[in-house]
């Protein structure tokens, strides 16, 4: 059964319909890490024929597994936004570079990879030219950000944060059309620095919005976003279900009512 629809809008974003089938569950970078991530589908008891699985980006590089990561792109339970990791691969195929990175901007794409990831990027530069393409073609259909109905519950899901220029989600996906919102899509921290002071921002038009990026040593949840890239800090890939976003959502709607009553 197939449960990947192509739902691109503007090349950009992809939207995914309500999970009539199963479940669906989020992860946070997994950098390479196949054999982790399957251990951790088998303990939350995953079901590949109906269950579906969204990387929040980073698909690639650290661990020693990326092509069988980059793989799990065929798959019809598996969903990705870019990562910058994943960006630093496509810059050299792309038209348009994203990837500039500040200071290194006047370096080749290739050599901007290289160079900042080090020997975390020696595997791809192992590959035949054959095979670095085929695996930055699979790369090249992942959208910068997913959006997912849930039903009672709209998620957007980018890699690094949606830029804090926006208040408004839809005005964001209509500012992914610029190469700098692309970027600081990737790369920006500061949506995480400000969480993690307890500081947030109010989005419209999204309920709930899911990054990785900037690693922590635990899952960190505000009431408009949450951050799950934790392996590099924790050593444990996070692994959660959207009913539990829905869940941490709706406790925090009570407690705002319980507080204004």
């Amino acid at each position: 059964m197939n449960l990947k629809p192509n739902h691109h809008q503007n090349g950009f974003y992809q939207t995914l319909t309500t999970n009539q089938l199963g479940r669906d569950y989020f992860v946070g970078d997994i950098h390479g890490r196949f054999d982790e991530l399957m251990d951790a589908l088998d303990r939350v008891g995953f079901n590949f024929e109906t269950d579906r699985l969204i990387s929040v980006g980073d698909l690639v590089d650290r661990g020693d597994q990326s092509e069988k990561v980059v793989g799990l792109i065929d798959q019809p339970w598996f969903y990705a936004v870019r990562g910058n990791h994943d960006q630093f691969i496509l810059d050299q195929y792309e038209a348009e570079r994203v990837m500039l990175y500040g200071d290194y901007s006047h370096y080749s794409a290739r050599d901007i990879h290289r160079q900042v990831c080090c020997f975390e990027a020696d595997w791809f530069y192992a590959l035949s030219e054959k095979q670095q393409f085929a695996l930055a073609s699979k790369l090249m259909r992942l959208a910068y950000v997913i959006e997912l109905d849930l039903g009672s519950m709209r998620i957007g899901v980018c890699h690094a944060g949606v830029p804090l220029e926006f208040d408004d989600w839809q005005s964001y996906l209509v500012g992914l059309s610029d190469r700098n919102v692309r970027e600081l899509t990737l790369r920006n921290r500061h949506v995480a620095q400000n969480l993690n002071r307890g500081v947030e921002r109010q989005l419209k038009g999204i309920d709930f919005t899911l990054h990785g990026h900037s690693c922590f040593p635990k899952p960190l949840f505000g009431k408009q976003c949450g951050f799950i890239d934790t392996f590099d800090r924790a050593g444990v890939l996070t692994l959660i279900c959207a009913d539990e976003i829905v869940e941490k959502r709706r406790a925090v709607l009570s407690n705002k009512n319980n507080r204004d009553a």
